[in-house]
């Protein structure tokens, strides 16, 4: 048993996402290259184009337009920008969440920084 299991599993999850902004990136440099569209799923019976999903909370899934949203990782400026940034903004978020739980612990300045 660690002396503050919580504090320990803060740092742990601290470390989750500083490794999966490395995912991330690599995953962007991945999709973001012209021949990304060679892995792009084949049309699906109901579909005129190929598409992908996203589960919602209630489990149900929300069809988007594959090529679509691939080009617009690439070629939309805006997208492409925020893209770059959302995991970095969601791993604070997460982060502080997970601290905030605890009341930021001995609220040293890196954990004041979260808060």
């Amino acid at each position: 048993m660690k002396v503050n299991q919580a504090a320990f599993d803060c740092g742990q999850l601290a470390e989750r996402m500083a490794q999966g902004y490395y995912a991330h990136t690599a995953a962007l440099a991945v999709a973001t290259d012209p021949r990304a569209k060679a892995l792009v799923p084949t049309v699906q019976p109901g579909f005129i184009v190929p598409v992908g999903f996203v589960r919602r909370k209630d489990g149900t899934q929300l069809a988007f337009h594959y090529h679509f949203y691939l080009d617009q990782a690439r070629s939309n400026p805006a997208i492409a920008d925020d893209t770059e940034r959302v995991w970095l903004v969601g791993s604070l978020l997460a982060v502080g969440d997970a601290a905030s739980l605890h009341r930021y612990f001995d609220r040293a300045p890196e954990l004041e920084l979260l808060r």
